[in-house]
C-alpha cells in the first residue's frame, strides 16, 4: 500500500492535544454517568450474565440520557408491514435540541419472526413489536448521537437478555392525573399540554402506555417540583 500523499494528508482532520484532552474528558464524562446517574441492571448490563466487554445500554438508560442532556425524540415509522403471518416496524428516532438543533439520529427494527411466541401469533404480540422497534431505534440514537458507544454497546444479544419492563399500575396512572392537575395550576398552563409533553418525552400515545418504571419518575419527577414549590410560598 502506498504512502498518503500530501494532498490526501491536509484532508485528514487535525489532531492535536486540545482535541485529544477534549476526547479524553468526553470518554470519562459517560465513565462517570454510567457510574454515578445510570444503574446497572436496569439502565445498562450485560446480555446473558456475560461480563465482558462493554455493557448494553437499555431502554430506561437512554431514556435518562437523553432527559439528562435536555434533549427531545422524535419517532417516524420508516416501514410497517402488517400482514396475516408477519409484522415488521422499522422507526427513526431523531434527537433534537428544545430549539430543534439534531443531535442524532438512530434506527431500530422489531418483526414478528424473532422469537417464537412472536411467530407464532404475531398479532397478539403486535403491540410488542412496534415497542421493542422504538426502543432500538432510541437506544441507536442515543449511542451515536451523544458520543456514548465508547461506553455502551447495542447488539442482538440485547433484545432478548432484557426483561420487558411492567406495565403502570391503576394507581400509579391515578396519581399521575393528580398531579398532572396541580402542576398545571402551579405552572399556569392546560394539563392537556403537560400530557402531551409526557408522551411526547417517553414516546407513547397514551399514558397507560408508560411502564412501571417510567411512571415511577414522573411521579417523582413532578412531586419534587410542587415540594419545593410549596417551600417557596
Amino acid at each position: 500500500m502506498s504512502e498518503l500523499s500530501l494532498q490526501e494528508r491536509s484532508l485528514l482532520p487535525k489532531i492535536d492535544e486540545t482535541s485529544i484532552r477534549e476526547l479524553k474528558h468526553h470518554y470519562d464524562m459517560f465513565r462517570t454517568l454510567q457510574k454515578e446517574v445510570l444503574e446497572m441492571g436496569v439502565d445498562y448490563g450485560w446480555p446473558a450474565g456475560r461480563r465482558q466487554g462493554k455493557p448494553s445500554l437499555y431502554k430506561s438508560g437512554a431514556e435518562k440520557l437523553t432527559r439528562l442532556f435536555h434533549l427531545v425524540t422524535d419517532f417516524q415509522i420508516v416501514k410497517m408491514v402488517e400482514e396475516e403471518d408477519f409484522i415488521e416496524y422499522i422507526f427513526k428516532c431523531t434527537l433534537k435540541t428544545p430549539d430543534g438543533l439534531v443531535v442524532g439520529e438512530g434506527y431500530g427494527a422489531a418483526n414478528s419472526r424473532e422469537k417464537k411466541h412472536w411467530k407464532s401469533d404475531p398479532w397478539a404480540n403486535q403491540n410488542t413489536i412496534l415497542k421493542m422497534a422504538k426502543k432500538r431505534a432510541h437506544v441507536d440514537a442515543t449511542l451515536t448521537g451523544l458520543g456514548a458507544s465508547n461506553v455502551f454497546t447495542q447488539d442482538i444479544e440485547d433484545y432478548e437478555a432484557e426483561i420487558i419492563e411492567p406495565p403502570i399500575s391503576d394507581a400509579q396512572l391515578r396519581k399521575i392525573h393528580v398531579l398532572i392537575r396541580e402542576y398545571a395550576r402551579a405552572v399556569e398552563k392546560d394539563p392537556e399540554e403537560i400530557k402531551a409533553s409526557i408522551k411526547e418525552r417517553h414516546g407513547v400515545q397514551h399514558l397507560n402506555e408508560l411502564t412501571k418504571t417510567q411512571a415511577h419518575e414522573i411521579i417523582e419527577q413532578l412531586d419534587d417540583y410542587l415540594k419545593k414549590q410549596r417551600i417557596e410560598t
